[in-house]
């Protein structure tokens, strides 16, 4: 169902009123503030129903979008609805952003949720959604507005993957670092070869590293750029 096809629809009733003599094309015009022959123009398809013209006559003859539909289209919508529920998955999403200029709230929006594919989620422990902000040390990895899909499982945090990407905490601010074990800390990688040693005692671990990274989404891009991190 598309726009143009409820404003075929809309036209085709106005046609219906007027043939039956329930309305005519004055009564319209007069009703709407459009000109008769702008009405005249519209119903025999010389001039284009623009959306505001469109909401004008709806509004008069006490119709709605709704109103306009067929069983059949509601039939099929809710088919394809009730097919496609099991198929994903609502994540909460984080509150704020994670980059080195936003703190790091550590709390679920009460109000956010971003679906998932089921089958992208499963086996994540408390898998939670969270958009990024702009990190001058990871251009290559991250930008503004990126999606991230987060895994908080505490093993996997105990013992970063080596040259995974993770959601890490320092000083109370958020970022996105490869992450490595070294005698005593944390070897923190960025994307331009920078590594930052973090000393920490092994309890510490899960306050520093706060999630792995399995999927990072471009949403903001004209072409879809998104990949899985592994």
């Amino acid at each position: 169902m598309y726009f143009q096809s409820l404003q075929l629809r809309l036209i085709a009733a106005v046609k219906q009123r007027v043939r039956t003599g329930q309305l005519t094309e004055r009564h319209l015009a007069r009703l709407t503030g459009i000109s008769q022959p702008h009405i005249h123009n519209v119903l025999k398809g010389a001039r284009i129903l623009s959306p505001e013209i469109a909401d004008l006559i709806l509004r008069q003859l006490n119709l709605s979008l709704i109103d306009l539909m067929q069983t059949g289209d509601l039939l099929a919508k809710m088919q394809e609805t009730a097919g496609n529920a099991g198929q994903y998955s609502e994540i909460p999403v984080l509150e704020g952003r994670i980059g080195p200029g936003f703190p790091f709230l550590d709390r679920e929006s009460p109000a956010e949720r971003h679906p998932f594919l089921s089958s992208r989620v499963s086996g994540l422990d408390h898998p939670l959604a969270a958009y990024l902000g702009t990190d001058p040390c990871m251009p290559s990895e991250v930008r503004e507005g990126d999606l991230v899909l987060l895994d908080r499982c505490e093993e996997g945090r105990h013992r970063p993957s080596p040259g995974g990407l993770y959601a890490v905490r320092i000083d109370g601010r958020g970022m996105i670092r490869r992450v490595g074990i070294s005698r005593g800390g944390l070897d923190l990688f960025d994307a331009l070869g920078n590594l930052h040693f973090i000393s920490v005692e092994e309890g510490n671990i899960l306050n520093i590293v706060r999630a792995r990274i399995v999927w990072l989404g471009r949403e903001m891009e004209r072409t879809p750029d998104w990949k899985r991190i592994d």
